[in-house]
């Protein structure tokens, strides 16, 4: 009995390996098929996490490979087109594949409060930016909450734009250029917007408009105020925008001065919000400024407060 005994537990031992290495087997096959499928596996890196977005970071960011704010020079531009995107939601990641292939720029401002965490999930996480900054975003500040900045004390819009820019440069982020929420600004804001160690800060309209000039001059009339035309909506045609470009270049012209165009985006999707362009104009605008005479350039706002027209 007891020899009998010893071979049952030999036989259920063997048994057990066998399912073990058939669920294995089975488990890897259909890893295997969901990827050759093109399906995400169910891991904590198919979104982002939570902790990505703490106010700490273990190690620097990688090294940009194409750093918006230091581009090889060149000569002979008059136009200078910025495009600028705010509020860091997460729709604008992509422009981690739209601006590469075309070696364009763009300045992304951002707010370092409002980063992807519990509450706040339309918004990126630091390794979205990590990667935006690697392939051509300069990262801008939007001030900590994207308050009314007129509305504050002088103390608490120090807390909102000072606190900001050093949060966003203790994440390893080369930090000048600025945006006042909703283009909410006036003499105390530009006067704190300077104290804290922006180079520039930008407001959202003043060009472009009836009685207004097509684009804003360079040097700009003033730093601290930098305008734009009017914000993209979902209904702005790519031709409209094109034009915009074309009445920049032909006040540069006519003027015999740089014209600097800014434009304002917000939201890349199909109709998901009133301020949003559709991904497919938004390449088609990227595609034509990409083939633009060579006196007109794509630059970040930060690269043409630091370096001028080049």
């Amino acid at each position: 009995m007891r020899i009998a005994g010893r071979g049952f537990g030999r036989s259920r031992w063997w048994a057990c390996a066998v399912v073990l290495v058939v669920v294995v087997l089975a488990g890897a096959a259909s890893q295997r098929r969901s990827t050759k499928a093109g399906l995400q596996p169910t891991t904590s890196e198919a979104a982002p996490s939570a902790d990505s977005a703490t106010l700490s970071r273990s190690v620097p960011p990688p090294a940009p490979k194409l750093n918006a704010l230091h581009l090889p020079a060149r000569d002979g531009i008059t136009t200078v087109v910025s495009l600028t995107f705010d509020d860091g939601v997460y729709d604008q990641y992509a422009l981690n594949t739209l601006l590469p292939p075309r070696h364009l720029t763009a300045t992304l401002y951002v707010n370092s409060g409002l980063l992807y965490e519990d509450g706040y999930k339309g918004k990126m996480a630091l390794t979205d930016l990590d990667d935006l900054v690697q392939h051509g975003v300069e990262i801008g500040g939007h001030s900590v909450d994207h308050p009314d900045l007129t509305h504050l004390s002088t103390s608490s819009l120090r807390q909102e734009i000072c606190d900001d820019r050093a949060q966003l440069r203790g994440w390893g982020y080369e930090i000048v250029s600025f945006a006042y929420p909703s283009s909410r600004s006036d003499a105390v804001t530009e006067a704190v917007a300077r104290s804290c160690g922006y180079l520039s800060a930008r407001v959202v309209g003043g060009v472009d408009c009836p009685d207004c000039p097509a684009a804003e001059s360079f040097p700009p009339v003033d730093r601290y105020s930098l305008r734009t035309a009017d914000a993209v909506e979902m209904g702005t045609a790519v031709a409209e925008m094109q034009q915009d470009v074309l009445d920049a270049e032909a006040q540069a012209q006519q003027t015999g001065r740089p014209a600097w165009l800014i434009m304002n985006f917000h939201h890349i999707c199909d109709a998901c919000n009133k301020y949003s362009v559709s991904e497919r104009n938004l390449a088609a605008l990227l595609d034509w400024l990409a083939h633009r005479p060579a006196t007109t350039a794509v630059r970040a706002v930060g690269a043409v407060v630091l370096h001028g027209f080049r």
